[in-house]
């Protein structure tokens, strides 16, 4: 979102050091994936493999090595980018999300978590308004940039 110009944060929180957001667990009906998991992890891993291992084939398509060593499953459920891979998996895998905050614990379908194109249910109500100020302005500045005539490259 920062790269895209869609989010201005005047702080950032490094949360790498919470382990427990970094762990796969099979519970037996189910298998539990950490926030923090990196999609390298997620492309290599044994119980993925074994219980999820389209996700496994969706993650060799994300991005290149780089950007699957650091970026995390988390970020890019987040994200919510229309085009990412895992969003669609999430949604057609009926996959539920537990999404914490200090107030309350809440566990969400992927269906009802992605709200629109980069929106999703945890993000604030004010970055839900910013954003789709944000992307109105756009659009208008496009469209009046197409009925200009105005023209780039």
């Amino acid at each position: 979102m920062m790269n895209m110009r869609l989010a201005r944060p005047e702080a950032l929180v490094d949360i790498n050091h919470l382990s427990e957001l970094t762990r796969i667990q099979d519970t037996g009906d189910a298998v539990e994936i950490g926030a923090l998991v990196r999609h390298a992890e997620l492309e290599k891993n044994p119980v993925i493999g074994c219980h999820a291992s389209l996700i496994q084939q969706a993650e060799r398509l994300i991005a290149h090595p780089a950007i699957r060593s650091q970026g995390t499953i988390g970020g890019s459920l987040s994200h919510a980018d229309p085009a990412a891979e895992l969003p669609v998996l999430a949604v057609l895998g009926d996959w539920l999300f537990r999404v914490s905050s200090a107030k309350q614990n809440r566990i969400i379908l992927a269906a009802d978590f992605f709200l629109s194109y980069f929106v999703t249910q945890h993000a604030s109500r004010a970055y839900r308004r910013q954003l789709a100020e944000t992307l109105l302005n756009e659009a208008l500045h496009l469209a009046a940039r197409q009925n200009s005539g105005e023209r780039r490259g």
